[in-house]
């Protein structure tokens, strides 16, 4: 009895430690980053609880591709991607924190003179841009389409983002770890060694061999 005593305990603190590190990876933790980009006026779909937005992505993948194409087209982000052009239009036009209040006051201004339709789809696109978020299982997806965004992102923060665990699970073994699916220092490093190959000098000889070639 003595030497089951300790013995329980141990096991009831790991039980506990893994109760609660269930709790804070599926629950705890998406609240709050949830809660973090609601304030910086970024929502999405609402998750489910361990699913994410998976079923209701595979949902519209299911959907989009349960009939053929019409025609022949390029344009298949609909087809492939259902889920993006649907939240892009629901959720893509909120607009940052700062400049809700200016916003507002114009929305009211507006709707007195019936151009409500007209004018505030032109006044959020041009202020706000798409961006959603939606959540891979309790991964959360932030998406963006505004470039100079995208542009400040990459450059000033690409040490600190790249892809998720998810990612390069799933990737490894078709692409590697290479650039494509490198993160951090490791990206940096790797980026480093190729930029060479990028060069404006180098990239004129290879636009010239490309157009003696084809």
């Amino acid at each position: 009895m003595v030497v089951l005593t300790p013995l329980l305990a141990i096991l009831g603190i790991l039980l506990l430690k893994l109760i609660y590190d269930s709790l804070s990876c599926y629950w705890l933790t998406p609240l709050r980053i949830k809660k973090t980009m609601d304030m910086q006026g970024v929502r999405g779909p609402k998750p489910r609880f361990f699913t994410g937005n998976i079923l209701d992505m595979a949902s519209l993948v299911s959907k989009a591709t349960s009939q053929d194409m019409k025609t022949i087209s390029h344009d298949i982000v609909g087809r492939l991607l259902p889920h993006f052009l649907l939240w892009s239009s629901q959720f893509g036009m909120y607009v940052r924190t700062y400049v809700h209040k200016y916003v507002y006051k114009l929305i009211k201004l507006i709707q007195q003179y019936d151009l409500y339709n007209f004018i505030l789809m032109k006044l959020i696109l041009t202020v706000a841009g798409k961006r959603f978020l939606y959540w891979n299982g309790s991964e959360p997806r932030l998406c963006l389409t505004e470039t100079k965004l995208i542009k400040e992102f990459l450059s000033k923060h690409s040490t600190v983002s790249g892809k998720s665990w998810q990612q390069r699970q799933g990737s490894k073994n078709f692409i590697g770890e290479g650039l494509l699916m490198a993160n951090g220092e490791d990206w940096y490093h790797q980026r480093h060694i190729v930029a060479p190959a990028f060069m404006g000098d180098r990239l004129k000889v290879l636009i010239l061999f490309w157009s003696l070639t084809f």
